[in-house]
């Protein structure tokens, strides 16, 4: 592509490459991935100042003939101190399960061959994997152990070290770490928040409580750092108001410390949600520098609950109700009775002696047809003339011998629980009549009579593990409604029970039983299966068609929230029309995409139309996907130049910034080179110390700048210390030649 730009080109001729024996290591190994046709082996460069061409270098694989290492499009050269991915020849470099993980500084290369050895590499037994130079000397070789779980790879101790065994582990993190800090490595600065605690006060119930933040350094060095501590007023996941910012903080290498905060209880009953994060300089693993917790704090005095109801079963078979005996002791159901809500509300009573053991289930059920699947109860049952429950939403009310209400459940059908799937209680120390507080069961049996709940195993997930990352929402007749999502974390996130949520409290299941959504992945919620064969794509288990007219979206714009299985917000997104790129003549058929995952999804600017030839690409990486550089610097541009000219190539760059202070005002603005201002990207707005901002290229009336240098102008002002900083940084804005 030739672009109207001036590029001067400095030259270095290397005469020659060092002994670079022992340098360049085996460092990984993922020889049992996920998914098939994701095995690579990562490489090191252990040198301090020389880089490596490893063009036709190879791996050999046991018995099988050495695979060729080639570029994979982004050169060969290994800079000292850094890491190569090598990747099977057929693994898709745009949209694979690395893709947004492997880092922008690592080298990513490929076999020549379609998979390492004759079929790929195997995963019962230890095999050998030799690593030669382009000579065929022999630099490395490793037989990896053959005894890892799927996803999990062999890792390097210590990577600069040989590769004896006892300096290789399994890796602790799924999907391995291809192009970074090996999981079992040990990490010289590594702070971690492994807890948010709320401690209630006994003598004022309803007033106030504690937050507490535990800190762990897992490092192996002693840590200054800082604390935050937010509240999330909106319950959106994102932190709105700083209650505590604690200072000047030490910490031990493998010490934990506490930091307990006093917090003022407003109302008693709604939900409250915090987020914590540590800001440390030299910090290594930042997946774990922030922590997010909702609850619902109260104290409850029954120790009988309802935990699990079958209100609509299918194939005619009977309803029930589950409860579960918390306490110690057993205790006497005589003369206890369950009603429903009606008009004029129908009773049972346990008219004969019947025990609850102490810490047991009890499954109440209408007639003995429930014991056609009576072999997945592993406690007592109780056959009762159960009231009729309704589908839409009822009541439940169970009331000990006095007439004394121990517990009840007031449901609707939104809860989840339809169609043959029981609704499950989440957790027995949050309220029984909360919302949030049951989900649809997501075992494979669809309930869990006698068991404990499928809810058990729901792992909590954080804020921005799984975005919303391209929307169609005005498609063809030859098309469907859909949204993506992409998991952007380090591991695989179980999806069961997850669901988009709309402003009108109306939602979709993302999926009901359990499903394993792969690190870089993609899932595809879409209204009917049109979208399949229009965009060409195979057969997936990543993906959910509603069989619906519509999945609710409007051409206007619409809040989608994106919920966890308990109920905690993990992104979302108000999405508007008029992101759309405005020189588009119609919109229809295409897609609204993300221009970067890991940026704010509400802000306008990281959203715009879609410049793939079919107007979207579900299951694949955007159209307009831009990488965010290292910010190590106080301000950098990526890309630089760039060319608005929506051909998907290099149509956005990102502003990148760390300022010296934690808290500031910032203002970008954008001048030409004869000083006069045609662009404001940002005035008056609170930033942390980083920061990133899309910049596509237009002035502030919406059209198009022309070809040419720019300075980009960003001030900060801490409002505190009256600290103020001016950075600026030429970018280059380039066109095709016509």
């Amino acid at each position: 592509m030739n672009k109207a730009i001036f590029i001067f080109i400095l030259t270095i001729t290397v005469n020659s490459y060092p002994q670079i024996k022992g340098l360049v290591t085996l460092n990984e190994i993922m020889f049992t991935p996920q998914i098939d046709q994701n095995e690579f082996v990562e490489l090191y460069n252990s040198n301090n100042k020389d880089s490596v061409d490893l063009n036709n270098f190879k791996i050999k694989y046991y018995s099988s003939q050495p695979n060729i290492i080639t570029s994979a499009g982004f050169g060969t050269m290994l800079p000292p101190k850094s890491y190569a991915i090598v990747l099977e020849g057929d693994y898709d470099i745009f949209s694979g399960i690395y893709t947004s993980v492997i880092p922008q500084e690592a080298l990513i290369l490929k076999i020549k061959e379609g998979s390492f050895g004759t079929s790929g590499m195997a995963n019962t037994i230890g095999r050998p994997l030799w690593l030669l130079d382009n000579l065929n000397d022999t630099l490395d070789v490793y037989t990896y152990s053959a005894n890892n779980n799927k996803g999990y790879s062999d890792e390097k101790v210590l990577s600069s070290k040989d590769s004896s065994k006892s300096n290789w582990k399994n890796s602790i993190m799924p999907n391995g770490t291809p192009g970074f800090l090996n999981s079992v490595s040990p990490k010289e600065s590594d702070l971690a928040i492994t807890d948010i605690v709320i401690i209630p006060d006994s003598t004022n119930i309803g007033k106030y409580f504690k937050i507490e933040v535990v800190v762990q350094n897992e490092g192996t060095k002693e840590e200054n750092f800082s604390l935050q501590l937010f509240e999330d007023t909106n319950l959106d996941s994102l932190p709105d108001v700083m209650l505590q910012d604690y200072t000047q903080l030490f910490l031990a290498p493998k010490q934990s410390t506490s930091f307990i905060t006093d917090y003022v209880v407003h109302n008693f009953q709604n939900k409250k949600g915090f987020y914590a994060k540590i800001y440390c300089k030299d910090d290594q693993v930042e997946y774990n520098d922030y922590f997010y917790k909702s609850v619902l704090p109260d104290t409850y005095d029954s120790v009988i609950f309802i935990n699990e109801v079958m209100y609509s079963p299918a194939n005619g078979e009977s309803e029930w109700v589950e409860i579960y005996n918390t306490s110690n002791d057993s205790i006497s159901l005589k003369d206890w009775s369950i009603t429903d809500i009606l008009t004029t509300p129908a009773k049972a009573t346990i008219n004969n002696k019947f025990y609850i053991p102490p810490n047991s289930y009890l499954v109440i059920l209408k007639d003995s047809s429930f014991m056609n699947y009576s072999n997945l109860i592993s406690q007592k049952v109780l056959i009762l003339n159960l009231p009729v429950l309704n589908n839409d939403n009822d009541g439940i009310v169970l009331k000990n011998n006095l007439g004394i209400t121990i517990d009840s459940l007031f449901y609707k059908n939104t809860w989840g629980g339809t169609s043959g799937y029981s609704l499950e209680r989440i957790s027995l120390s949050a309220p029984t009549n909360d919302s949030t507080n049951w989900m649809t069961c997501i075992n494979k049996n669809k309930s869990t009579p006698g068991q404990p709940n499928s809810s058990n195993e729901i792992i909590p997930y954080n804020m921005g593990e799984m975005v919303i990352n391209e929307i169609m929402f005005d498609p063809a007749v030859d098309n469907s409604e859909f949204i993506e999502f992409l998991n952007t974390s380090l591991k695989a996130i179980n999806i069961g029970g997850w669901k988009i949520e709309f402003e009108d409290k109306s939602y979709h299941n993302i999926t009901n039983t359990g499903l394993s959504v792969p690190s870089g992945a993609y899932f595809v919620l879409s209204s009917d299966s049109s979208y399949i064969s229009k965009y060409s794509l195979s057969n997936s288990r990543l993906r959910n068609v509603l069989n619906k007219a519509s999945i609710g979206l409007t051409n206007s714009g619409k809040l989608i929230l994106l919920k966890d299985a308990l109920g905690n917000t993990i992104d979302s997104v108000r999405y508007s029309a008029s992101w759309h790129n405005k020189n588009l003549v119609s919109t229809k058929n295409i897609s609204l995409e993300r221009i970067n995952p890991r940026l704010n999804g509400n802000d306008r600017l990281n959203w715009s139309s879609s410049t793939d030839k079919n107007g979207a690409t579900p299951s694949k990486q955007n159209s307009i996907f831009s990488i965010i550089i290292d910010k190590a610097a106080n301000i950098s541009v990526s890309t630089n130049p760039f060319s608005p000219d929506n051909d998907g190539f290099e149509d956005f760059t990102i502003i990148n910034y760390h300022l010296t202070q934690r808290i500031s005002q910032i203002r970008i603005k954008i001048f030409d080179s004869q000083g006069r201002l045609v662009r404001t990207l940002i005035n008056n707005q609170a930033s942390g110390s980083n920061g990133s901002v899309v910049f596509n290229g237009l002035d502030d009336a919406g059209f198009p700048l022309r070809i040419g240098i720019y300075i980009i102008f960003l001030e900060a002002l801490n409002e505190n210390f009256g600290t103020i900083e001016n950075i600026k940084i030429p970018v280059v804005i380039a066109r095709k030649l016509r």
